[in-house]
Parts: C-alpha cells; structure tokens; sequence
C-alpha cells in the first residue's frame, strides 16, 4: 500500500531507539533535551487531562517549566516550540505538574541521561518514520441504513458478558412513553425472544420469557439468558403489548456465546468516547466487522463533565456535569441515542469496565477530582447503579466489577478495576517519590490476590489483562534499578504511581513463570505498543533489542509480559507533535516498540495459539459527521513465551 508523506513526526509511525549507552550532552545539545522535558511533560498531561479545557499561553510554558529548567537559552527556545505546540495541549493543571516536576535538577537529570548518541538516534528515527508516514486510508464503505427509531426504545438493545452457555440482553425505554404506560404496580411488563441467527422471523425462538421494569430500574432492562449454545450467533428482540393489543418490537440485536474450543479469538478494543470531542466512527468501524467474539471496552464509555465549549464537536443536550443518579442517568440515555454506538451494540457482545468518567475525573476508592470524601460514598453508588442499569453486565452494582472469562481454552480474560476498587488517593506532584510505598495501591487487597491467583491457576495460552491506565512506565527520564528516585515520570494516575502494585504483578509473573501476559489498556487517548519489564532503563532487567542469536533462556532480557494501548473513540489527545518531542520520548522509554498520538480508533485483536497479532485501526477525522476512512496504521505481534522472552515484532504492511 502506497504511503502518504508527512513533514510532520506526528504523522508517522514512531519506533523506540533500540539502545543508547552513552549519557554525556554537549552544552548545545542540553537545551533541546531541557525544553523537550518541559514540552512533553505539558502534551502529554494536557492530552490526558479531559478537565483541562483552557489552553496555556505560550508564555506561561516557557517561563514556568522551561525557564525554570533551562535558564534564559531554553526558556527562549521552548518559547518557540510552546507556541507551535503547547498553546493548544496545555491545560492550566498539565502546566502546574509539569512545572513542579520539571525544575533545575530535571534538566540536569534529563541532560545526563540523553547524551549526544541518544539524541542522534532518536533523531535519525524519527525522520526516517516521518518519511514513511502512516499508510493511506482505506475509503469509507458504503453503509446500509440503520433501522429507523422505535419511539418506545430509542436506546437500541445491546449485549454482553458472554458465556459458553449464556449471555446478557438489554434495552431500555423511554422514560416518559414509560410512565404514561404502567401499570396498577406501577411496573411494565415486556417479553423478549431469542433465536438462532438464520431464525430471521423468530418462527421458532429457541429462549423466550417476560420481564418487569420500574422508574427504579431507570426503566432499564437486563436479561441473563441461560442454556445457550457454545460458540453460536444468535439473534434477539424485545416487544411490548399494550391494552389494546398492539405489540412494539425493539431493534433486532445480534450476539454470541463464547467458545469451549477455538483455534482463534478475535477482539476490538477501545476506550474513552467523550460526546463532545467528536463523532463515534470508531464504534460504526466495530459494528462493521462481523466476526468478532467480543468488544472490549475499557473504560470512560461516557464522560461526567460538561460539554468541552471551547473545543470544536458536538454538544450535549444537557452540558451540565453528572452527579447524581438522575445526571448519570441522563448521560447515559444521551450517548445512547447516538447512531454509531447502537449499530456497535446491535452488532456483538461487549465486555465493559469503567475508568474514572463513569464516576468524576481522577477518581480513586474514596474520593475524586471534585468529590469529597464525605460525598463520595452517594455519588459513587449512584455512578455505579447507572453504569450497570445502562450497560449489558451479568453482575450488579453490589458487585465487584473485575470478573474473569474464558475464550475456548486460549484465553483467559481478566477484566480489572484499577480506579475504584482498591485505589489509594493520587499522588501530588511534589510527593511522587512516596509512590515506592508499599502500603499504596491500585488494585486493593482482594483484587490482588484473586488476580495472582488466577493468574497462577490459568491454563489458557494466553491471560489478557484489560484494564485502565498505563502499566508501562512513561518517563522523560529513566534511571538505573538503584537510582530510580531520579526518574522522571509524568502521571501519577498511571501504575507509576503505585509502583508497588506493579513490582509485585511482575514478581509475581516471573516466580511463577506465567507464560503469555498480555495488558489492555485505555485511558491515555493514544495508541502505545510496549514490552513490560522490571526497569526498561535498566539493561541488568531489559535490552530493548533481542541479539541476533535470540534471547538466552538462562538469563532472559526481554519483556515478562506485553502492553497493547488502544487510542481514545473521540477523547482528545495531541494536535501536533515534533521532532524534540519524539526524541526525548524514545531517549527514555526504550520499551516502547510504537505509539501513535493524534489520530482516534481502535485496536483488533486476533489471537491463536501461536501468536497474538494486534492492528492499531485509526479514522481520519472525528470532526465531521460523514463517516471518514479507516488507516490500518501499524499491526504487531507477539508469541506466547515465558517471563523474560516476550518481544513484539512488525507484521507487513497490511
């Protein structure tokens, strides 16, 4: 496939440097990597910051970060590059982290560490990548018209959590037709049906039943079908009869149970769908792939805050935050009308777990960004209640949310609650390095033992964790094992944060030599491809590049374990990145093999049992409603190895 030219590194595909030993910098060299520190620190936390709205003057990167790293020479340059790049990504909080991270000992930190090699490398990579670009985008197909609205149901149905032997069925109704019609218990009665996909008049369902909704339920409804098929596509509906006897059907949804034998497993990953910030394309290029087993989606399915106003896009209908049950409830009801996520809905199963927008940004087990700890308690049962009354679960919101699937023997799936489960309070800036503490956590107690356990106990080739935030560190900064106070790090909401949560994971993985790891995660907006080691900066843990004879299974230096990133639907990530950017990424993480930090999509997974294969599945634009081109940006793989073994690899261009 011919490739589209790009002046721009944001463009392109964007490998790690593979090695650099070499940690002198030449005076000239220094001021690039101090205001590469700055920039970074303010894109990278402003892209992830949905709250940040406002953008930072030019200025203020420049003298608060900049200044403060590089005296008047950088402080001029990162002028210049802050008015290129971090006006439009730099919100007010990105600007006041970064700032208290990156002061004089951060650029001299940073200068230590990417020496004149490093930045050499990095730079001949990423204009070599700049050159090739990303792959010309596939034209958007011609698409069947959706069915036309049932006034009664206009959220469509949906499907999820399925089993070998069941799964769950939903729709809801619209509130106001509902109340009009209930009855003397003040509760509605529908029926549903389900049966086998060539069954296209549900002449002989094979499961029927009826089922009652209230003003309690949000007049949502949510059937456990039982005593299916394993591995069978079947079709689905719910109807209501009024007194007169006149039947209303829902939509017809389409689902399937998971296997007890399969030689491959194929999944769509995605995450963070804010209303405002675009169209659902992403989820219209889901509903259009027909053979999927699941949707895995991985958190932030709707987004709290207001609309973004400033920010070009669609708007709410109700652009006030949601608090409360009922504002829950609303979001929930709004995202729900949009074409796209019903025809995602309609069209296979999805397995879902929340982020911290389902409740308020950066929240955490007691608490959030503009919740009390007094108020916490109402607000997250009620966030709770809402994201279970409106998504396919088979659990309820007295329920734990992490559960655990099995896909036909190959996989093991261990959907994770990294944000409110167990998640010890964030961590300021200025207290980074207490994120050694032993007593902090992400998963919390249970989740952690059920999780090793269940890992240990796994026959599966594969274990798939899917979960929320970036297990893999993400620096401007790396350090020796003995040094690693000195690293540098950007988000303390990430595994970062709670390192050791994630040192006692990956202890966990290698003593026990569980083969086959692989990480799932969303939140960041972006796309990210990483081999998850003990220290990636360390070469005593890690070696970015296997040596030609392979790795040496005596004293391995590869990955334990895999981290596959899928980009946000529509959440905001860069508008433009540049070359300084790239280099003093790729000087830090050596353990990133790919990442792409502008375009919106998904992931599709395929896996067997001799390898697991992942296509990054980009769309053009989210900023118009015409459904744009789908770019196949970069697909990897990876075999199923033990602890220490793993490595990603390319896959021809597709």
């Amino acid at each position: 496939m011919s490739k589209r030219r790009s002046a721009s590194a944001s463009e392109s595909e964007l490998e790690s440097i593979a090695e650099s030993k070499d940690l002198s910098l030449a005076p000239s060299r220094r001021f690039v990597v101090k205001t590469s520190v700055s920039v970074v620190a303010a894109s990278l936390l402003s892209a992830c910051d949905d709250e940040s709205t406002r953008s930072l003057d030019a200025g203020d990167v420049a003298g608060d970060m900049a200044g403060d790293m590089a005296g008047d020479n950088a402080g001029d340059m990162a002028g210049d590059m802050a008015g290129d790049n971090a006006g439009d990504n730099a919100g007010d909080n990105a600007g006041d982290m970064a700032g208290d991270m990156a002061g004089d000992n951060a650029g001299d930190m940073a200068g230590d560490m990417a020496g004149d090699n490093a930045g050499d490398m990095a730079g001949d990579m990423a204009g070599d990548m700049a050159d090739d670009g990303l792959p010309d985008p596939l034209p958007p197909p011609e698409l069947t018209p959706d069915p036309e609205p049932v006034s009664l149901f206009p959220y469509s149905v949906a499907s999820g959590d399925p089993r070998p032997d069941s799964v769950t069925i939903w729709t809801a109704i619209d509130p106001v037709l509902a109340t009009e019609r209930l009855d003397d218990t003040q509760t509605l009665s529908l029926s549903y049906e389900v049966a086998m996909l060539a069954d296209e008049m549900f002449s002989m369902p094979v499961k029927t039943g009826s089922v009652m909704t209230n003003a309690a339920a949000g007049f949502t409804v949510k059937v456990r079908v039982t005593e299916l098929l394993n591995d069978t596509r079947y079709r689905y509906r719910f109807s209501y009869q009024d007194s007169n006897g006149e039947v209303t059907h829902t939509h017809i949804g389409f689902t399937r149970t998971a296997p007890n034998d399969a030689e491959e497993i194929r999944f769509a990953i995605c995450s963070c769908a804010n209303f405002s910030s675009g169209y659902f394309h992403t989820y219209r290029y889901i509903a259009l792939n027909e053979d999927l087993h699941a949707v895995l989606h991985l958190g932030d399915y709707i987004y709290e805050s207001p609309s973004l106003g400033d920010e070009e896009g669609r708007q709410l209908q109700n652009p006030v935050e949601a608090d409360d049950l009922e504002g829950y409830r609303g979001r929930y009801a709004e995202y729900r009308l949009d074409a796209d996520l019903q025809a995602m809905h309609r069209a296979h199963p999805m397995i879902a777990v929340w982020d911290d927008h389902e409740f308020d940004n950066n929240a955490y087990s007691s608490g959030s960004s503009n919740t009390t700890t007094e108020d916490w308690p109402r607000r997250s049962a009620e966030a709770k209640q809402a994201y279970h009354e409106w998504l396919p679960t088979e659990i309820t919101s007295a329920d734990p949310l992490y559960r655990r699937f099995n896909f036909g023997g190959l996989v093991d799936l261990f959907m994770l609650d990294t944000r409110v489960e167990g998640r010890s309070q964030q961590l300021v800036r200025r207290d980074f390095n207490q994120r050694f503490d032993t007593e902090r956590k992400l998963l919390g107690d249970d989740q952690e033992t059920w999780l090793h356990e269940g890992l240990s106990n796994s026959e599966a080739t594969w274990k798939l964790l899917g979960q929320q935030v970036m297990m893999s560190p993400l620096q401007v900064r790396g350090a020796l094992e003995e040094e690693r106070d000195t690293a540098i790090l950007l988000n303390p909401d990430q595994w970062d944060g709670y390192v050791a949560d994630r040192e006692r994971l990956y202890q966990h993985i290698k003593t026990e030599e569980v083969s086959g790891v692989v990480v799932l995660t969303g939140d960041i907006h972006t796309s990210w491809a990483s081999e998850l080691s003990l220290n990636p900066n360390d070469p005593r843990f890690y070696v970015p590049a296997a040596p030609p004879e392979g790795d040496d299974p005596a004293d391995p230096k590869g990955a334990l374990a895999i981290e596959l990133i899928t980009p946000g639907v529509t959440s905001r990530a860069f508008a433009a990145i540049n070359e300084s950017i790239i280099n003093a990424l790729n000087a830090a993480n050596p353990q990133f093999k790919w990442y792409e930090l502008t375009k919106k999509g998904f992931i599709f997974l395929s896996i067997s049992a001799e390898q697991l294969s992942a296509t990054w599945s980009l769309v053009e634009s989210v900023d118009s409603e015409d459904l744009p081109g789908l770019i196949l940006a970069k697909s990897l793989r990876c075999l199923p190895a033990p602890p220490g073994l793993m490595r990603l690899s390319s896959l021809p261009s597709l």
